[in-house]
């Protein structure tokens, strides 16, 4: 489809309520997807998929995958909880996390992760929110699809007031396949909110939320002709285009037309920043 280097996300969780088989299963699926990539001559890199049911375990997961040449890692957008852990939901919790559970990414307990992730230069992406589309049911799967994109807003807000960034400042987080249009209205209505509720919420953050946005998230978007239009407002600094191949969204076999159509009457220099350049910076690529 004429792209010279791609980003893959895998998975590796089994269906499974065995707790050793579930990490193992993460375990090999990441070596396995390290290799396959290791064959492509430098044109495809693996994202690794990590629990947080550990930790430390987590952080040795972060710590592997670097040593095999992966250029990030995917955690679930919420912290996971082993007490709603169970074999139907083993899957999705390795997305999705959950969202109601007692642990929080603000949380100290997870600041060494952070820190991990900066000294290892291993940025972390994040690939769903709280709300998961429903993939087999007609009736709700189109209108679920765009709350899906919006809904990874909240794994971001949660670390950007709870300081996540100010004591991490060079964190890199990204935001994949979640659309960008949307993004420079959330930053705008987090700032005023901020400034209005910052007292009584004790919010004492250095920055506005929008500075976090352009200084630490990054995010990806399949078409988004919108989002492209309105790159020059805070919180669209960093975005990146993606073809979503092989899934039902994708743009394949009309990449280029389709990245055609997004950037008609955008300048070069930009047009190439968001189909390539951001995406070398986040992920560490050459």
């Amino acid at each position: 489809d004429g792209i010279d280097k791609a980003i893959v996300f895998g998975g590796g969780p089994l269906g499974t309520g065995n707790l050793d088989l579930y990490l193992d299963s993460f375990d090999a699926f990441n070596r396995w997807q390290s290799d396959f990539c290791a064959e492509t001559n430098g044109r495809v890199f693996a994202v690794s998929y990590l629990t947080t049911v550990d930790v430390n375990l987590t952080i040795e997961g972060m710590k592997a995958a670097k040593a095999r040449g992966d250029v990030a890692v995917n955690l679930p957008a919420f912290p996971q909880n082993l007490s709603q852990f169970n074999k139907e939901g083993a899957v999705w919790q390795a997305m999705t996390g959950d969202p109601d559970g007692n642990r929080s990414y603000r949380d100290p307990e997870f600041d060494p992760l952070w820190k991990a992730s900066v000294d290892l230069d291993l940025p972390i992406t994040f690939h769903l929110g709280a709300r998961v589309s429903r993939f087999k049911d007609k009736t709700n799967f189109l209108p679920d699809l765009p709350m899906g994109k919006v809904a990874m807003l909240e794994p971001i807000g949660i670390m950007i007031y709870g300081g996540v960034f100010d004591r991490h400042p060079d964190l890199r987080i990204g935001i994949i396949e979640s659309g960008v249009g949307w993004m420079p209205w959330a930053a705008d209505y987090m700032d005023r909110n901020w400034r209005l509720q910052k007292h009584w919420t004790e919010c004492d953050i250095k920055h506005a939320p929008s500075y976090y946005f352009d200084q630490n998230i990054y995010a990806s978007f399949i078409s988004d002709p919108v989002g492209v239009r309105l790159r020059d407002l805070p919180g669209c600094k960093n975005i990146m285009w993606t073809s979503d191949y092989p899934h039902s969204e994708c743009t394949f076999p009309f990449s280029h037309q389709t990245i055609a159509e997004n950037f008609k009457g955008v300048p070069e220099v930009d047009m190439r920043w968001i189909v390539a350049g951001c995406a070398e910076k986040f992920f560490g690529l050459k």
